[in-house]
């Protein structure tokens, strides 16, 4: 059972929900993960335990906690250390976020977490879950566009469960290839026809949020699974022309409200700016608004890209540290699960990310294969 819930964390979290509550996308999620870990952590502390000697040589969790040691000294000294501990107002992605990913990951390590696993837990689980999202985000937009029933949206964007059409979109499409690359396994054969309507589901979805770098990383992650993992030069071939085209049709049907570079011209230099006046240890999370200059733009509370966030949050030591897991990932992770990486980060250059986002990007990592 605790095994099981670990593997499903990460795809419960985006369901997580609370109308009328204090911030009521980011919070109950924040909330959700924190108290579940800690949970997880006091049943299974005499299994930790026995397992110590293991863990303080387990190279991926070595890069981890020197990670988060790095991230509390910059978070101490920051612009704003209450902040930077306890996450933003909206946010909530401060040290305490972290602190309980980095355990999740330990306990992940701790119960041999495979993701050769994934497959068994497609159809009873995540696949529903998953689901459950695609369904909910169709459901918002039939009641609000077409029975004309107000509820919550962004702009007049589809936004769920998540608060943010970004935020949806880039989950559904996580979590379609988490599907699509795992579908094939023995244990998921006998389910295409499950497998083509999630699809479907998950493209009107899509289409709903029209969140331009969800659908950015679609293209891209089709563009990985068509270089890493079709054999057939047929196949490919029918895959980069469907990927062009797609992308045509895309840019065509956006290009009147194309916005995804335009915050990000005006963010990312300043961004690099500040990280080169402070390389050291950075500035702390989440104090990129108290840096921002009002007169250049409206109040910005994140990078717009993670590794210029990274950089922000711990200066270059930390930044350096999070490419060397990115890059130990790539290299010792099968090829569908490199694919799910590289889409993860991927879509976390162009906009800011949820929480839900951030674990999934963790739980891959954590899935690593061990290396002592």
């Amino acid at each position: 059972m605790r095994k099981t819930l670990l593997y499903l964390l990460p795809f419960c979290l985006p369901l997580i929900f609370i109308p009328s509550f204090p911030h009521e996308y980011e919070l109950p999620k924040f909330l959700f993960f924190v108290i579940a870990v800690q949970l997880l952590l006091i049943v299974s502390f005499k299994r930790i335990y026995a397992q110590t000697s293991f863990l303080i040589h387990d190279k991926t969790l070595i890069l981890v906690g020197l990670f988060i040691f790095i991230l509390f000294t910059a978070d101490s000294v920051g612009l704003d250390p209450k902040i930077s501990f306890l996450g933003s107002a909206s946010r909530y992605q401060g040290f305490v976020l972290m602190m309980s990913i980095f355990e999740y990951l330990i306990l992940m390590r701790v119960y041999q977490l495979e993701k050769n696993v994934l497959s068994k837990m497609l159809i009873p689980y995540i696949y529903p879950l998953a689901l459950a999202l695609s369904l909910i985000t169709l459901g918002q937009f039939f009641i609000h566009s077409i029975l004309h029933i107000p509820l919550p949206v962004y702009n007049d964007r589809i936004v769920a469960t998540m608060g943010n059409p970004n935020f949806l979109g880039s989950i559904l499409v996580i979590e379609l290839f988490f599907i699509l690359l795992y579908r094939n396994d023995p244990a998921t054969r006998n389910s295409k026809v499950l497998f083509f309507l999630f699809q479907i589901l998950i493209f009107l979805s899509l289409i709903f949020t029209r969140s331009e770098s969800a659908i950015l990383g679609l293209l891209f992650g089709y563009l990985a699974y068509a270089v890493l993992l079709v054999k057939s030069v047929y196949k490919k071939i029918l895959l980069f022309i469907f990927i062009a085209v797609a992308l045509f049709f895309t840019v065509m049907s956006l290009r009147s409200n194309f916005s995804i570079w335009d915050n990000q011209l005006r963010i990312w230099p300043v961004a690099a700016e500040k990280i080169l006046k402070k390389p050291l240890l950075g500035y702390g999370q989440e104090n990129f608004q108290l840096i921002y200059p009002e007169n250049l733009h409206y109040v910005v509370d994140s990078a717009h890209n993670i590794f210029l966030e990274t950089g922000l949050t711990g200066g270059l030591p930390l930044l350096i540290l999070f490419l060397s897991l990115i890059f130990q990932s790539l290299r010792m992770h099968s090829p569908r699960m490199r694919i799910l990486l590289l889409i993860t980060l991927f879509i976390a250059q162009f906009n800011p990310i949820s929480i839900a986002h951030i674990v999934l990007l963790w739980y891959i990592i954590g899935l690593t294969p061990k290396k002592t």
